[in-house]
C-alpha cells in the first residue's frame, strides 16, 4: 500500500517537473503597447494640449468675487496635405463669466448712488454747525419736505434682483493656430489676453518656459 502511495506521489511530482520545463521553453505574454502616437508631431501635440488643459483648470477665480467662470478648450489635428507639409492645429478657448449677483451695476448708477451719499454727508455736516438746533433735536438737513416728496418716498421700494431674470454672462473666445516647425509646436498668432498666453508658452514650453 505504501508503495503504490510513494508510486503516485513520485509521478504527480514528475508531472510538475515537466510542466515547469515547458512552461520555461514558452515566450511571456506579450503586454498590450501603451496607446500613444509613434509620429513625433502627434505625440508632442497631445503631450502640449494637456499642459494646456492643466493651466487652464489650475487658473479659476475666487468664489469671493462673486462670479463664476466656466472654460472649455477644443483643438484639431490637421495632417500635412498639398497646401502645407508641417502639421498644424486650431485651438479654441472659450470662457464664460457668469455673475452671481443677479446684475451688473452700470458706471452711471455708481455714479449716481456716490453722488447721493455725497449730498447726504453734506446736509449732515450743515445740521451740525446749525446753532439753532437745540439739544437732542434731529439734524436738519436744511430741506424741505412737501407732500408729494412723503408720499414718493413712501412708494418707493427696495430693489432686489429678480429672480426670472438671468444672470448676466459674459462669453468670450480666443482662437490660436499652431505648426509644428523644427520638431517643436510653435505659435502662428498671440492670444489677446494675456493669462491665455501664458497657458500656452507653458503648454509648448515656450516664452520663460523655453529651456532650449
Amino acid at each position: 500500500m505504501s508503495t503504490s502511495m510513494s508510486f503516485a506521489a513520485r509521478f504527480i511530482w514528475l508531472l510538475l517537473v515537466v510542466a515547469i520545463l515547458v512552461g520555461c521553453g514558452r515566450d511571456a505574454m506579450p503586454r498590450p503597447p501603451v496607446e500613444r502616437s509613434d509620429i513625433p508631431a502627434e505625440a508632442d501635440f497631445e503631450w502640449a494640449m494637456e499642459r494646456l488643459r492643466h493651466a487652464i483648470e489650475m487658473f479659476l477665480p475666487p468664489s469671493s468675487l462673486g462670479i463664476r467662470v466656466k472654460r472649455e478648450m477644443d483643438y484639431e489635428l490637421n495632417p500635412p496635405d498639398k497646401d502645407n507639409s508641417n502639421y498644424t492645429a486650431d485651438v479654441t478657448i472659450t470662457t464664460r463669466t457668469i455673475y452671481s449677483a443677479g446684475r451688473l451695476t452700470s458706471p452711471r448708477e455708481q455714479q449716481k448712488k456716490e453722488q447721493e451719499r455725497k449730498e447726504k454727508q453734506a446736509a449732515i455736516e450743515k445740521a451740525k454747525r446749525d446753532v439753532f438746533a437745540l439739544p437732542g433735536e434731529e439734524p436738519i438737513t436744511g430741506t424741505t419736505t412737501s407732500d408729494d416728496d412723503l408720499n414718493k418716498i413712501e412708494q418707493d421700494t427696495a430693489e432686489v434682483p429678480n429672480p426670472v431674470v438671468p444672470q448676466p454672462e459674459l462669453d468670450y473666445k480666443d482662437e490660436i493656430k499652431l505648426e509644428y516647425v523644427n520638431d517643436k509646436w510653435k505659435q502662428l498668432n498671440r492670444a489677446k489676453e494675456e493669462h491665455v498666453q501664458l497657458w500656452f508658452d507653458y503648454a509648448l514650453q515656450q516664452g520663460e518656459y523655453d529651456h532650449d
